[in-house]
């Protein structure tokens, strides 16, 4: 009998400990400030992280962009320690960003980086994260190395930019040809045969039976 009492130590340790980890695990949140927003030239956006209840000490953040729509101008470092990364491609419109704190850890809201873009065309258009829980090779935010991330919330974005390749053209009517330069057609479009013609013809043979007249008697 003088087991049981350690037994149900030992339960109770352990129901506590779950629970205790159970409301750290997917507890911080990383977005975009501002989320929206309506620009005609180059703007700036940041990348947020919310610790929560975690203390972070790395984040790896992945994220994509329309080329057709937008521009990476630069990615400017945050309030992290270190920087290992913080890459762009104009081809596939991919963003990656990895940074760690090397004496504490984030345990308030923390700017990860700040991203400037250029609008090419106008339209609304979405700066996504990549997530997918417990994936290592995405956004994530890490606590002594396990995962904290519990959402990302990305953004949506108006852009009006002059000239855009968008804007449908004006229609422009076809030139009108001078009535005075209009060709002048020498059959009438009817196919119809004049009715003068037949008095040329009806002249024409009594000309002729005069002529004929004329040349027996001689």
């Amino acid at each position: 009998m003088r087991i049981l009492p350690k037994i149900i130590t030992f339960a109770l340790f352990t129901l506590l400990l779950v629970v205790a980890n159970a409301s750290k695990v997917y507890a911080a949140k990383i977005y975009l400030f501002p989320s929206s927003g309506n620009y005609t030239s180059s703007f700036s956006i940041d990348v947020m992280l919310s610790p929560e209840t975690d203390k972070i000490d790395a984040v790896d953040v992945v994220m994509t962009y329309d080329t057709l729509k937008l521009d990476v101008l630069e990615i400017v470092s945050g309030d992290f320690d270190q920087y290992l990364k913080k890459s762009y491609n104009k081809a596939t419109g991919k963003i990656e960003i990895s940074a760690l704190n090397a004496t504490a850890p984030a345990e308030t809201t923390t700017k990860i980086a700040k991203i400037t873009f250029s609008p090419l065309s106008s339209g609304v258009t979405a700066v996504d994260f990549v997530f997918n829980p417990g994936a290592v090779d995405d956004t994530n935010a890490l606590e002594k190395g396990i995962e904290s991330l519990t959402s990302v919330t990305g953004g949506s974005y108006t852009l009006n930019v002059s000239g855009s390749s968008t804007t449908t053209p004006p229609i422009v009517p076809a030139p009108t040809i001078p009535s005075s330069t209009a060709p002048v057609a020498l059959v009438p479009n009817t196919g119809a045969v004049p009715s003068s013609i037949y008095f040329y013809i009806a002249f024409s043979a009594l000309l002729t039976t005069f002529g004929l007249t004329l040349l027996k008697k001689s």
